[in-house]
């Protein structure tokens, strides 16, 4: 490139020549990734570290002063592969990551926990409904006043016309079934 005066503009060639690296980089990156991504996967057991680690080799390579030097890229690319599981195994007996243990197992996660509680009380309402049906009729109706509308035991007694007795014994069953229930499915 030449300016307004007749000198070469270094800037612009400077500016060309990082797009023309970046343009290289990119090709590079499409063409390796996946190549990359693979070796891994062979050598790893988790697919997120495969990713970070040929995230890191193209960064390395991207990072090489002498990049345009460089004739076989593919060997250079993977010798710099090579090396990264290398420092990985050499970082990972440094830390003793053998020996570690997942966090995800150690901490209950609480969404998880809520979830699960949510499900218990789903079933034991179900239960509890199932087991209402089981009932007698009038044993279900007696619980059903005094448990569920509040109702005291005379109230029950002189709207149904029975004893007093005769509604305590009904609610003492109704609730032991119940608890009887609740006890079985757990």
């Amino acid at each position: 490139m030449v300016s307004s005066f007749g000198k070469p503009c270094r800037a612009l060639s400077d500016a060309e020549e990082r797009c023309s690296q970046h343009e290289q980089f990119n090709a590079c990156i499409g063409k390796f990734r996946q190549e990359l991504v693979a070796y891994f996967m062979r050598r790893l057991p988790c697919p997120e570290e495969a990713e970070d680690l040929a995230h890191e080799v193209l960064i390395r390579v991207l990072r090489c002063p002498d990049l345009e030097g460089i004739v076989a890229i593919r060997p250079y690319i993977f010798e710099v592969a090579k090396n990264a599981m290398i420092d990985r195994g050499r970082r990972g007996r440094a830390r003793c990551e053998s020996s570690h243990e997942p966090l995800s197992e150690m901490i209950p996660d609480e969404d998880h926990a809520e979830c699960e509680r949510t499900i218990m009380a789903r079933q034991d309402i179900e239960c509890v409904r199932s087991g209402l049906l089981e009932l007698p009729d009038r044993t279900r109706s007696i619980f059903i006043l005094r448990r569920l509308e509040g109702m005291r035991h005379q109230e029950i007694a002189g709207n149904l016309g029975v004893s007093l007795s005769t509604v305590e014994k009904h609610v003492r069953l109704a609730m032991l079934h119940l608890k009887g229930r609740l006890e079985s499915r757990a």
